[in-house]
């Protein structure tokens, strides 16, 4: 799975790009506190200009909404939803998915 990943990294967190198909990438979201905008920018930025990435795409919890507005204010719109498609210890997790 490594090989097929990028990672960008900065102090209050970074993405996880899992290629899916050429130029189609899975971003997994690791973040801290008071993230910024700024360099989740960037990181966009360098997967579409720099490593050939054509489409994004990502899941979030439909209880996680600040997560889902960090991704919509990076330009992620809705495409669909499953219920119940993530298990957690509390129990079955909805999920959007967005590009």
């Amino acid at each position: 799975i490594w090989p097929d990943c990028i990672g960008l990294q900065w102090p209050s967190g970074g993405f996880v790009f899992h290629r899916q198909s050429d130029g189609v990438y899975e971003v997994h979201t690791l973040f801290l506190r008071g993230g910024r905008d700024a360099e989740a920018r960037q990181a966009l930025d360098y997967m579409f200009n720099r490593a050939g990435a054509r489409l994004l795409v990502t899941q979030v919890a439909t209880d996680l909404p600040h997560v889902r507005r960090f991704a919509e204010r990076h330009g992620f719109t809705r495409f669909g939803s499953k219920a119940h498609a993530w298990e957690r210890e509390s129990g079955p997790v909805d999920v959007d998915y967005l590009e």
